[in-house]
């Protein structure tokens, strides 16, 4: 089998274990929960989720960094999920420039 063969073998592969959501994006982490809890293939996934906006009653978007939001959307997405884990956590659009990045990660100290 050809070398690019091989590699893009093991590509595919990593790929189908990659799962990528938000918050925001609509019921997606709802989805993915019933899909682990279904399947049972949670350890086999690498999941990954984002926070950083919220959407405010008037259906806009607001960037929001703070800490007490980072740990409230964690711990929400991780209901949602159906998961006590998720394997890269992260901000969704860095531009909060009144407020420092290193801020919005202390809530995220382990």
């Amino acid at each position: 089998m050809p070398v690019t063969s091989q590699v893009s073998g093991v590509f595919t592969d990593e790929i189908k274990r990659y799962k990528d959501t938000a918050n925001t994006y609509g019921d997606s982490e709802d989805l993915l929960g019933k899909w682990f809890k279904k399947t049972g293939k949670r350890n086999e996934i690498f999941l990954a989720t984002k926070f950083g906006i919220s959407v405010t009653q008037e259906k806009t978007f607001k960037m929001n960094g703070s800490p007490e939001y980072v740990s409230e959307q964690c711990n929400k997405s991780l209901e949602r999920l159906g998961t006590d884990y998720i394997d890269l956590y992260y901000i969704q659009r860095c531009v909060l420039s009144s407020l420092p990045l290193s801020l919005s990660l202390t809530s995220l100290s382990i």
